[in-house]
């Protein structure tokens, strides 16, 4: 059996989100988490570095208040295991009209 290994970039990320729940004022994992309706032991492999899922990251920036740019941004500039820049992505939501407009309630 192997054992699967952390991918080191996360340890970056879960500093981040740490960071932000202390600036919130949560010396706990455990009540951040309680609070926020995340499973706690969930949440405390998030701030350990575990991998998780696109859509639980949504929620969690949301949660925490964070613009998914500013996080990668912040992510990019603290870790030094990213690979290097091959292709600059031109940014598809530019164009307003591959994007139909969400109506909200």
């Amino acid at each position: 059996m192997s054992v699967k290994k952390k991918d080191d970039r996360l340890h970056d990320f879960s500093a981040i989100i740490r960071r932000r729940r202390l600036e919130l004022k949560y010396n706990s994992a455990e009540l951040f988490a309680n609070d926020h309706g995340i499973n706690r032991s969930v949440y405390q492999r998030w701030e350990n570095g575990e991998d998780l899922n696109l859509t639980s990251l949504l929620k969690l920036l949301e949660i925490l208040g964070i613009k998914g740019s500013d996080f990668f941004e912040k992510w990019e500039l603290r870790n030094d295991n990213m690979p290097p820049v091959k292709y600059h992505l031109q940014m598809v939501a530019e164009n307003e009209e591959n994007y139909p407009k969400k109506k909200r309630g």
